[in-house]
């Protein structure tokens, strides 16, 4: 029951202490491995110490700037909304402001670009290898939920098509809360999407799918199911990934009715977790690559 609830706070958990004012000095701390230095320090440090301190603070590093993009992206949209600004459904600076203040003082060159995107990437995949820890201790058999065949491989890109179709409807609607998360995606998409080529889009959207596929749907859902029944465990898994989702409360409603979608999707296969995890993967990516279309449409 411990591992469950860690599974579920453990996004929101890094999330926050990567954007709250403790977490960027440890995160960002550097007294223990300072990059101004050349080789490795006096002792009583080792040298194989000092390479491991200074790649895991990279990493960390790393790690950190990949959520602050998403938290620039929420103080400026709080900022613009504070000042009575109108959101447009693009993310470029304003004539006579900075709608996206934060998010566009993050510079990056395109090997620190590089490496904020490989961090966030890898951080998805390490959701689906932390399912197995939860999964072990929960006494959770994740294995059956892998049959690998092109019937289920069709399955998982035909059940991604009702929620472009929704998406698509929703873009169509001419509402403000819409028109925010429009900002908010092309803005990260900006900074962190624009101009990779599509191996890259692909890697990170399977990465994505299978690590919350498998931490949602596989552990915390199935093991809700075991003791609550499928309705509460769809709900609480939802609530669990809007939580998870967070940038405004329209963003979370959408994650909650997308997690219901892929919870119904992952019982309609019979536990199956391969099918919602590619249609999750396929849904990421199309959606990645038409956010990315209009702005260089734009």
């Amino acid at each position: 029951k411990v591992a469950g609830v860690l599974s579920v706070l453990w996004i929101p958990c890094i999330q926050s202490f990567a954007t709250c004012s403790p977490g960027k000095f440890l995160v960002g701390w550097q007294a223990p491995c300072p990059r101004s230095r050349i080789g490795p320090p006096p002792s009583p440090m080792p040298p194989h110490a000092w390479r491991f301190c200074t790649k895991g603070s990279d990493s960390l590093s790393n790690l950190r700037t990949f959520f602050r993009l998403r938290h620039g992206v929420l103080e400026g949209l709080k900022s613009s909304k504070e000042g009575g600004a109108e959101i447009e459904a693009e993310a470029v600076r304003p004539n006579g402001g900075e709608k996206f203040a934060d998010i566009y003082d993050i510079s990056l060159s395109e090997q620190e670009r590089d490496k904020v995107f490989f961090s966030g990437a890898l951080f998805e995949f390490s959701l689906g290898l932390l399912s197995f820890i939860f999964a072990w201790l929960l006494s959770l058999d994740l294995s059956k939920g892998f049959e690998i065949s092109l019937y289920t491989i069709g399955l998982g890109f035909a059940w991604s098509l009702p929620l472009l179709a929704m998406s698509s409807l929703l873009q169509a609607l001419d509402l403000q809360q819409i028109k925010e998360i429009q900002s908010l995606t092309e803005a990260f998409a900006r900074k962190l999407f624009l101009g990779r080529p599509d191996y890259q889009l692909v890697f990170f959207c399977v990465c994505a799918g299978f690590g919350e596929e498998l931490l949602f749907r596989g552990v915390l859902q199935q093991k809700l199911a075991e003791s609550a029944g499928l309705v509460p465990a769809v709900s609480l898994t939802s609530v669990a990934f809007g939580a998870a989702h967070f940038l405004t409360p329209m963003y979370f409603i959408l994650s909650f009715f997308g997690s219901i979608f892929f919870g119904a999707v992952l019982i309609q296969s019979n536990g199956n977790l391969l099918i919602p995890i590619i249609a999750h993967a396929v849904y990421d990516y199309v959606a990645i690559r038409l956010i990315l279309n209009q702005m260089d449409h734009k």
